[in-house]
């Protein structure tokens, strides 16, 4: 079945996306399993040691949230303390997405040729205009190609994220609210980004082209990003956000990229004159 022509998704069509690629490969594909079966394995046994590793160690964490700033014996002391109260949970709360966004990072690049492999089989049913499935030898250097790209991809994430954990730590007053608020912003922008392009590094889009999409469609893109954040924060949802995500970003991709050719050929002169 072909592309159909709709009108471009906006913030609220692309909360949906996430949701539309979890009942592709989960309920109308099964078979798409094979695809996405090892990532999956790989992100639970990745959040699994997480888990662990914080029950482990919670007692350590919060005493050294606490012991980060020392409300004193002055009179406003009770106010200052309910302040590091709700900084110390904040942080907790930003180090429990953070931390999941990272795993699922580290866990993407491992899982990068399955996800584009899955991203291909979700083009190919929706009608995308794609050869059979690739070769041994094709499927080798794609997979070299998506793990270079996602490796690229997380370094950004972490150059940018690095600094502002080392300020939170340092100084969790200033560092806590900072933290939470640009890293909700960056990890929305890397999960749209992440589960979207695979469909143009297929297209071997060059970079600047990727970047003009990106601002050309940042409401979808946003609305794409907070919906995979919101689950990767839901237990045992999280573990099945990737292939849900992977397909759901192919969908938009194919989606906008349907949109603006019909756009496109309004434009066009037919004739002499406009179409539409």
């Amino acid at each position: 079945m072909g592309h159909e022509c709709c009108a471009r998704p906006g913030f609220f069509r692309g909360l949906t996306y996430p949701l539309q690629g979890a009942k592709l490969v989960f309920r109308t594909h099964p078979g798409l399993a094979r695809y996405w079966a090892f990532p999956v394995l790989l992100t639970f046994g990745a959040l699994f040691g997480v888990m662990v590793l914080a029950v482990r160690h919670r007692t350590e964490f919060a005493v050294a949230i606490w012991a980060s700033f020392d409300p004193g014996t002055q009179p406003v002391s009770w106010w200052l303390g309910t302040l590091q109260w709700l900084l110390g949970w904040l942080l907790v709360a930003a180090a429990i997405g953070l931390g999941g966004v990272f795993v699922l990072a580290v866990s993407g690049v491992l899982a990068a040729p399955f996800n584009d492999a899955l991203s291909a089989a979700v083009e190919r049913i929706r009608g995308g205009n794609l050869p059979p499935e690739p070769s041994p030898a094709a499927f080798v250097a794609g997979a070299a190609r998506s793990v270079a790209t996602e490796t690229i991809k997380v370094f950004a994430y972490a150059l940018v994220l690095g600094p502002l954990w080392i300020v939170a730590l340092v100084a969790p007053v200033v560092g806590g609210p900072v933290l939470a608020a640009i890293g909700f912003t960056l990890t929305v922008a890397y999960l749209a980004i992440d589960y979207t392009d695979w469909p143009a590094s297929r297209r071997d889009t060059p970079l600047r082209e990727r970047a003009q999409w990106l601002r050309d469609h940042a409401a979808p893109l946003a609305g794409f990003g907070v919906a995979a954040w919101f689950l990767l924060l839901v237990p045992g949802v999280n573990l099945v956000l990737m292939p849900a995500a992977v397909a759901g970003g192919t969908l938009l991709y194919l989606d906008l990229e349907t949109a603006s050719e019909a756009e496109g050929s309004r434009q066009r002169p037919v004739g002499g004159k406009f179409a539409g």
